[in-house]
């Protein structure tokens, strides 16, 4: 759909240049109606989302249930789920550049050959996260360190 607004006095239309033959091509262009457009197509500005961080800000200290260490990481490391579409996740980071990246993989089969493919590779560690377990896996060498 083409709703612009070109350049010219009057809507009856505009003309090109054609840079081939130097001859003056005439095109019409209609401005097009906005009820023309389906809704969810206008844009509308996104209203404002009102939060409430003042309140937490002012809260009292009380007010606030204080957890341990071991409580956060049983429920923030030890809580992982994947969907049950995804086979694994494996998280490459790059030991010299600290680059990360991330693989998701639906099968088995593609996963362990991605591992077999890692674990030769001398600057870099990766984890393997599936649905039981969670494992880091790094070259000797950091071992050392």
């Amino acid at each position: 759909i083409l709703c612009a607004s070109l350049a010219t006095p009057n809507w009856g239309g505009f003309s090109l240049v054609d840079s081939r033959s130097q001859r003056k091509t005439a095109r019409t262009h209609q401005p097009c109606a906005e009820s023309t457009l389906p809704s969810n197509l206008l844009m509308a500005k996104k209203s404002y989302f009102p939060n409430n961080w003042q309140q937490y800000k002012d809260a009292d200290d009380s007010e606030f249930i204080p957890h341990t260490f071991e409580e956060i990481m049983s429920w923030k490391v030890g809580g992982w789920e994947l969907p049950h579409s995804v086979c694994c996740v494996i998280r490459v980071t790059n030991t010299e550049t600290k680059k990360v990246t991330e693989h998701v993989f639906q099968k088995q089969r593609a996963a362990q050959a991605k591992v077999n493919q890692l674990i030769d590779l001398p600057d870099i560690e990766f984890i393997v996260a599936d649905h039981e377990a969670i494992h880091h896996l790094y070259p000797a060498t950091l071992d050392n360190d």
